[in-house]
């Protein structure tokens, strides 16, 4: 290495001794002395766009495309996932019903001849892509209370959920896609979560597609192969005795306490069905546990926040728990994020 001063060596760079010398390098040494200027750039990928009616796009176009030319700069307004995750917009419903309306066209399926559709595909008859689509998300309200449909699409025809069915959870997508030959194909792709989940909501799911299509008067639609439904299995409550409660609830209280969010909602929901036995709900009755409770109340998972409203509903039931002041706060958590009560029902 060349020195300023002419000199050759490894450990010497402009006269200073490289061998225990320490000093920051702040950047290029051959750039131009310079003001830095910084700024942000946001990925439009990353953003959602309101219209004035507080509706939510997935992207610019279909924003442009549906608000029309009577809009002003100031009736746009973005909204970052990271705000979006707060407690009170993630749980709210923010997604206005309906949440499709006439005109919304689903796509072509792919033009790949590596596409195929996933089993658990329905083909519809007798109904435009903007009723089946709020049919679907009709089901997952009123049928399936335990749900939050986080995101829809309306240029491309596809709705988001998380559903929780007593101790497992999943997260869905349905993509619906035009039929060269009249109708259209419904596919349902599990994102994440239980299998077992997942095949009751898909089963649910269909069911209530096949039934709007015999109210329409459709004939029944071909379906793709689709594997034998899996019926509900609900594990049995792990506890029996009082004597052997405290340490059956243990590793899942410490893996509620770690900071993995999957793995909390795993043990939120796991406690939330064992405290349906009262042994086990008296052991939980602690200030160690309403802590961590309390903690657990502070995330923005559907998955996690949902089995906490029941497990929160369920302990309130108890005498020994309402001396807590961590238990009044639960309560009023949960009143916040939108959960009011055990109102869980599942699909059968």
């Amino acid at each position: 290495m060349y020195s300023l001063n002419g000199s050759t060596s490894e450990d010497v760079f402009g006269g200073v001794d490289l061998q225990g010398a320490s000093f920051p390098l702040h950047g290029d040494f051959y750039c131009e002395a310079d003001d830095v200027t910084r700024g942000v750039t946001l990925d439009a990928c990353a953003l959602s766009y309101h219209s004035p009616d507080n509706y939510q796009y997935d992207d610019v176009p279909s924003f442009l495309f549906h608000a029309g030319t009577e809009f002003k700069q100031k009736d746009l307004h973005l909204e970052s996932d990271v705000l979006q995750q707060m407690p009170a917009k993630a749980l709210g419903s923010s997604i206005p019903r309906p949440a499709f309306f006439e005109g919304d066209e689903a796509p072509s399926p792919p033009d790949d001849e590596f596409f195929q559709f996933e089993l658990t595909t329905i083909v519809v008859l007798g109904l435009l892509a903007a009723q089946i689509a709020n049919e679907i998300v009709d089901f997952l309200d009123k049928q399936v209370r335990t749900s939050w449909v986080k995101k829809v699409s309306r240029r491309k025809l596809t709705i988001k959920a998380e559903v929780c069915l007593e101790a497992s959870h999943c997260e869905a997508k349905v993509r619906i896609y035009r039929r060269a030959s009249g109708g259209y194909s419904v596919e349902m792709q599990r994102r994440q979560g239980d299998v077992i989940a997942f095949n009751r909501l898909w089963k649910g799911v269909s069911e209530h597609l096949n039934s709007c299509m015999t109210s329409v008067g459709a004939s029944s639609a071909p379906q793709s192969t689709m594997p034998a439904v899996v019926e509900a299995i609900v594990p049995e409550l792990p506890i029996e005795d009082g004597d052997s409660s405290a340490a059956s609830v243990e590793p899942l209280l410490s893996l509620a306490g770690c900071s993995d969010p999957r793995l909390q909602a795993e043990a939120m929901l796991a406690l939330a069905h064992a405290a349906q036995n009262s042994k086990v709900a008296a052991q939980l009755c602690t200030r160690q546990v309403f802590i961590l409770l309390q903690k657990m109340s502070e995330a923005v998972c559907f998955n996690i926040l949902e089995p906490l409203s029941r497990l929160v509903y369920l302990l309130s039931a108890l005498p020994q728990a309402r001396a807590f002041p961590e238990m009044q706060y639960l309560q009023e958590s949960m009143k916040v994020v939108g959960f009011v009560g055990n109102s869980c029902t599942l699909v059968n």
